[in-house]
């Protein structure tokens, strides 16, 4: 769908942008050309979740769509409505570009490091390592040395030639690698990191261990891929899936090389349609030349989602990402009791935990379950205070919350 068809889509059929163009005093045959775009106002996350059902094209029924649902991370969890045709078209761009850039397609041998998986029940849980005859699955909360000496010997089987993770798990199974004087093997041609704004160190680290080409992979559950680095290192806005702008506070476009912040148009999700979307992550528009032969928009991302570790015991470090699995089983079980929370970790086995709950009456509850939860995925004996808030309050430059902060002195694990 192009941006002329996008618009016309929107207005006609979405009770949403067909109220928000006649309130702005908007034509859709207004809007031809990416600039046009600046005299619709933004749409945010708090619009999103005021409207969900009036952003949903009448042309579907609803249960004929795919419900997709942010991970809440950084905030509340936002609901997005998708058609199977559309989540493989920006599947498809994403492709694309692997392959276009880095030979990588259905029949390349890929090593997955994953954050979760569901069950038969649909619960998110912890499954152990998955393996078919192109692919093989490992787990990134591992933090057991025997079980990470398996993971390299099973990859020194596998011989992959291409690893998909998030930087912050790659991170910490490199410096093992390269503590442990590990030899991985040569096969590897490719990693893509994504999920997280990644430091030019941590990309520097894992290609010294990895001895591969990385990617920088940035998207959204809202969109898809928005951005790929080439083998330059330029990062292309992948212009067959989205519309990027990057715009001031006053959500006006900015000048190449000014610092703004993205907002995103998906081109592929005709369902619901996000127009000048405000994802809020920092970025500039760079005016450099690329031989790599893609097309697309170029720009530099300046700020995102940065995860940070909780620390364990005899010096461990494991992904943060175990206490948003704790909370995502909690409300499985309870129905999305929890709407947002933070927590913070004090000191080795001191946590702190803020919670806004739909029920106020299901505390003693909530705080049971998360204990034991917190026991099985082995924080034992911890001292835990829970604190209730009716609303978490986003930081006012970022629009955005971090669901964890680690207050114990950081580690050279962060690869700064």
């Amino acid at each position: 769908m192009n941006l002329n068809e996008l618009i016309t889509h929107a207005y006609e059929t979405t009770p949403y942008y067909n109220k928000l163009f006649l309130e702005h005093g908007v034509n859709p045959k207004d809007i031809r050309e990416i600039n046009d775009l600046a005299k619709l106002p933004v749409l945010t996350k708090d619009n999103i979740r005021q409207n969900t059902f009036d952003l949903i094209s009448n042309l579907f029924e609803l249960n004929e769509l795919k419900k997709e649902r942010t991970s809440g991370s950084t905030g509340e969890p936002l609901e997005i409505y998708k058609t199977y045709e559309g989540m493989i078209n920006a599947n498809f761009s994403m492709a694309k570009f692997r392959n276009r850039m880095f030979g990588i397609n259905a029949k390349t041998r890929t090593c997955y490091f994953y954050m979760f998986s569901r069950n038969s029940a649909g619960q998110l849980t912890i499954e152990p390592v998955i393996r078919d005859n192109n692919s093989i699955s490992l787990n990134i909360f591992t933090i057991d040395d025997k079980q990470l000496h398996d993971y390299v010997n099973y990859i020194n089987d596998f011989n992959p030639e291409y690893i998909l993770s998030i930087p912050s798990s790659l991170l910490l199974f490199a410096n093992f690698i390269e503590n442990n004087n590990l030899t991985i093997t040569d096969s590897i041609k490719c990693i893509e990191l994504k999920g997280e704004y990644v430091l030019e160190s941590q990309i520097n680290k894992i290609k010294s261990v990895f001895n591969a080409d990385v990617i920088n992979h940035y998207g959204s559950t809202e969109t898809y891929g928005i951005a790929f680095s080439c083998k330059n290192g330029n990062m292309h806005v992948l212009h067959d899936n989205v519309i990027v702008e990057i715009v001031d506070q006053k959500f006006s476009p900015v000048n190449k090389g000014e610092k703004g912040v993205i907002c995103v148009t998906s081109l592929n999700n005709n369902a619901m349609p996000l127009i000048r979307y405000l994802l809020g992550d920092e970025a500039i528009e760079c005016d450099c030349n690329c031989d790599c032969g893609h097309k697309g928009k170029k720009i530099k991302i300046l700020s995102g989602r940065v995860t940070e570790y909780v620390s364990m015991p005899n010096d461990k470090l494991i992904n943060s990402g175990i206490l948003y699995l704790i909370v995502e089983n909690i409300n499985f079980i309870y129905k999305n009791m929890i709407l947002q929370f933070q927590i913070i970790q004090e000191e080795l086995k001191k946590f702190n935990v803020t919670f806004v709950l739909t029920d106020q009456t299901f505390r003693e509850v909530v705080e049971k379950w998360f204990n034991a939860e917190m026991n099985k995925y082995g924080f034992d004996e911890c001292i835990i205070k829970f604190f209730y808030k009716d609303f978490i309050q986003p930081n006012k430059k970022t629009g955005k919350n971090k669901y964890f902060i680690n207050n114990i002195e950081s580690s050279d694990y962060y690869g700064e």
